[in-house]
């Protein structure tokens, strides 16, 4: 009998934006995707954290720690009484006081139990997927902050190909969606599925099939109700430039140097 390729879904930085997250899951199950990867940063500036979380338990996603996941992680490991008590935190408040906002509500929404399965997920994860290893992470093998996009110049992609005996790479963080190969591997990028950062609001994520004899995927795209998200920003009292960025669809190196001074 042929064997037919595992479908795989990738999604990341989905940063608490359930509408957004719902309408993808939704092709994933239309396409029979028998595994879900996740990058990180589930949480983070939307106002459904504790329902992404959720989502993402039933899903059964494979998930990694992004940078927003491990500072939220942080602060209810170091901080229970409160975010602001922090020094840290108090330089974020006065260098960008819509992220602290967004931060310290994050932190005192999430229940016990989304706060521990957070400060529980890992850097990365490997895995084996018909006979090819998988090395997933948030940003690149080297850091966690490291953002490969679909710009990185191709010499930095082979010297990162060399660092692990994986075969596919699947990061998150810049936002940027790609299928590339370096070395005779493959490094993918499935974008932002809740917060994009090319201008167009739709969740961006990838459906690919993984075997020891490559890789086969593409970059999808999926509309949803945005106006859902932004009206929850407002319910929840959240700075009304969080709803303004989700809005726009723009990394934030592409904003005004003071959009994120801004918290009324």
């Amino acid at each position: 009998m042929e064997h037919s390729p595992l479908k795989v879904a990738l999604i990341g930085d989905v940063h608490a934006n359930l509408p957004a997250l719902e309408a993808v899951l939704h092709v994933v199950e239309e396409e029979d995707c028998g595994m879900v990867l996740d990058t990180g940063d589930v949480v983070g500036y939307g106002p459904f954290p504790n329902e992404v979380l959720q989502r993402s338990r039933e899903s059964r996603c494979f998930g990694v720690r992004g940078n927003y996941d491990r500072w939220i992680s942080r602060f209810g490991e170091t901080h229970r009484i409160g975010l602001h008590e922090s020094a840290k935190a108090d330089r974020l408040r006065e260098r960008n006081p819509v992220k602290h906002a967004s931060l310290r509500w994050t932190f005192e929404t999430l229940t016990e139990l989304n706060m521990a399965y957070i400060t529980g997920l890992p850097k990365r994860r490997e895995i084996e997927i018909d006979g090819a290893l998988v090395v997933l992470l948030h940003g690149s093998i080297v850091s966690g902050n490291e953002g490969l996009r679909s710009t990185t110049p191709a010499a930095r992609l082979r010297r990162l190909a060399t660092l692990s005996p994986a075969t596919v790479f699947v990061s998150g963080h810049s936002h940027d969606p790609f299928i590339r190969t370096a070395n005779g591997k493959c490094f993918i990028n499935p974008g932002s599925v809740g917060r994009p950062g090319d201008g167009d609001y739709r969740p961006s994520f990838a459906i690919a099939e993984i075997t020891a004899d490559g890789v086969s995927g593409d970059i999808r795209r999926v509309d949803y109700d945005i106006d859902a998200v932004l009206k929850q920003i407002r319910a929840q009292g959240l700075p009304p430039r969080i709803a303004e960025m989700f809005r726009l669809a723009l990394h934030p190196s592409l904003l005004p140097s003071d959009f994120f001074l801004h918290v009324s």
